[in-house]
């Protein structure tokens, strides 16, 4: 079977769309002012999935425009906070109205694999060694990024790797949103710098494992460089 169709790659008629009527994630607790002007930033859409930026939600995360059909409220465009993928499509592309080709979308997600580029490139180089081996090998690096929830009971989940911190910020806000909010601590982005030969190890399916690989031994090709909190409807304002 084939990979399912991302609905931000699907096209609507932006005309249809604004008859809609609007509806707001509770769970992104905004107050009826808010969610007013949150109704009107939604036009124009142009996909059945459309991600905005607005200066109207005190969260500096962007937002997701989905057209829904579901039994209790009917078709309607539903407001909520975008995913990692949708954000990484939405900041990929020049245009939001140029749609890719599914199998050239790449992602962190489920959309395959996406190659690093010059956008993740620093000025910065690496020395990392091999297992076993006190050969450093000296090569360019690139910036990764991966979202994580903490949990209350001392668990929590990690995000895949993205090329882009802003996707990997808006894994870690809707990922903890879509859990009980009485079980989540806080959510954060972790960045890394890795050796670019090794980065798109680390944006395929098997990311997880290709970090354990990558990440068993000192030195080695990916590293952890900072934590940045984010912030949390219904949570206390982490430290900057």
């Amino acid at each position: 079977m084939g990979a399912a169709v991302r609905k931000w790659l699907i096209p609507v008629d932006p005309f249809a769309a604004s008859h809609l009527p609007v509806r707001i994630d509770p769970r992104l607790q905004v107050d009826d002012d808010t969610a007013y002007r949150l109704q009107l930033d939604v036009d124009p859409m142009s996909a059945m999935v459309t991600v905005f930026v607005t200066s109207n939600f005190e969260y500096d995360i962007p937002l997701a425009a989905e057209i829904i059909d579901d039994a209790e409220h009917g078709l309607h465009v539903f407001v909520r906070a975008a995913t990692g993928d949708e954000t990484a499509h939405f900041r990929r592309t020049d245009d939001p109205d140029e749609f890719l080709d599914p199998d050239e979308a790449g992602g962190g997600e489920d959309e395959g694999t996406e190659q690093p580029g010059d956008s993740a490139s620093t000025d910065d180089m690496i020395t990392w060694h091999e297992p076993d081996s006190p050969v450093g090998i000296v090569e360019s690096a690139v910036m990764l990024w991966s979202g994580e929830v903490l949990l209350n009971n001392g668990r929590g989940t990690v995000g895949p790797f993205y090329l882009d911190e802003w996707a990997a910020k808006s894994w870690a806000f809707s990922t903890a949103l879509s859990l009980p909010e009485e079980e989540v601590f806080a959510a954060q982005v972790v960045s890394y710098l890795c050796a670019k030969s090794k980065a798109a190890a680390l944006l395929d399916d098997d990311a997880e494992e290709a970090f354990k690989r990558l990440n068993r031994c000192w030195g080695g090709p990916v590293r952890a460089m900072s934590i940045v909190p984010v912030a949390l409807p219904g949570k206390p304002v982490p430290p900057s």
